[in-house]
Order: structure tokens, then sequence, then C-alpha cells
């Protein structure tokens, strides 16, 4: 359920502890015999309503807002920079970004070229949920993709300009056509990254696994931006 929710184990494990708190105190009242009147800051009712309240932002945040609307993800890989900054070891190299993803923005339109889009990557093990993968969207449906001996990227037989990619790709790919439903992704940072450049069986990912656009870097503070 967490999952399918795309909740944390410590956001559930949280939520619960909140519930059986709240089942707790509320119990307690009821068994208590009536307590002379209190200010509005002081007392266990007091207390109560303020459960109430957090659970009710909780439920709001879990069933409407994750789900329908957008999170926060952090990034925890160097694929995308210098766009993105992530790292295995953020103690040494620094804090990872933490961006905004939409995801009520392609439920009213398709993902777009050079839209950076979230989606699921594949299961790192049988008993552990596919982790959130982060990387730019190139080529649509119809179009052509290459990778040129040089490392550039061609879409459609011209060179794309892009200045956010940190080098050219550490392999080639021959030219061929973005199939119907299809998308094909690259890391900006394209000697570190593992995508369609270099998916062997499939290149191209669906769209349809596409959950949302990162759409802004809220996290460090001082690398706070929207997204191109």
């Amino acid at each position: 359920m967490l999952e399918a929710l795309d909740l944390r184990p410590v956001t559930g494990w949280l939520l619960t502890a909140l519930m059986v708190l709240r089942a707790v105190l509320w119990m307690y009242l009821r068994a208590a015999p009536p307590a002379p009147a209190r200010g509005p800051r002081g007392g266990p009712r007091n207390l109560l309503d303020w459960l109430d309240a957090g659970l009710v932002a909780a439920a709001l945040v879990v069933l409407l807002i994750r789900p329908q609307i957008g999170w926060v993800q952090p990034v925890g890989s160097g694929s995308m920079a210098p766009t993105l900054r992530g790292s295995q070891t953020p103690q040494i190299d620094g804090p990872n970004d933490r961006v905004v993803v939409c995801r009520y923005l392609y439920r009213c339109r398709d993902p777009r070229r050079g839209e950076v889009v979230v989606f699921r990557g594949p299961r790192e093990a049988p008993d552990e949920p596919a982790p959130w993968v982060v990387k730019r969207l190139v080529a649509l449906p119809g179009d052509t993709v290459e990778i040129d001996l040089r490392g550039q990227l061609l879409v459609n037989g011209q060179v794309l300009a892009e200045d956010y990619v940190s080098g050219p790709s550490d392999v080639t790919f021959p030219r061929r056509e973005v199939p119907a439903g299809m998308a094909f992704v690259l890391g900006d940072n394209r000697a570190q990254s593992n995508d369609s450049a270099h998916w062997v069986a499939n290149p191209f990912l669906p769209l349809s696994e596409i959950r949302g656009k990162a759409v802004a870097i809220c996290w460090p503070p001082d690398r706070s931006r929207l997204l191109r």
C-alpha cells in the first residue's frame, strides 16, 4: 500500500504513530473524569485538536496532493549535472538537490521535448520499490534521433544546441525513429548517465511511464530556481 501511494516507509510509520497517539488520547479523555475548563492553549483536549488538524493535513498530502498534484523528489545521482546536483555521498559532496515534481501537468498535456521528466526506473532488488529517475526528454514519437562519433545529439537531422549538458556523450547511437507512444531520454551528464543511449534491449521509454515534470529546485536554498 505504501508503494502504491508513493509513500516512504518513514512517512507511513509517522502517520501510524499519529493515529495511535490520537486513539490513546481519545480513550484517555473518555475515561477521565470531567476536568475544570482550561485556557485556549492548555489541556489534553487542545492537544487532541492539534492531532486532528495534523492528521487532516497529512491525509490531504497523502491522498490528494502527492497522487494528483505533485511531490518533492531528492536527486540521488550525478547523471543530471550540472543542471541538478546529486551524489551517493552528500555528506562529502554537499546536499543533494530536491526538485518539485508536478504530476498534474501531464494530466492536462503530453510531455514536450527538452523538459526534465521523472519516471520509475528498474527495481534494484525484487523486494525494493522501483527508484525514481530524473532525465531530460530529448525526442518524441516520430522524431529521428542519433548520437554521432563526436558525441553530439542530433534530432531530426539537426544538432541540438544543448547549453545544459556537461559534455559530449561517451557512446554513439545509430539513427533511429522514436516509435509511437515512446520517448528518448538522456541525462545532462551524458558520460555518467544510465539512459536511452545505454539501454541496449530497448532504448525507448514509454510516455505512459512518465509520472511528472521537474519544475524547480526547492533545496538547498542557495540553488533554488525554476528548471527549463
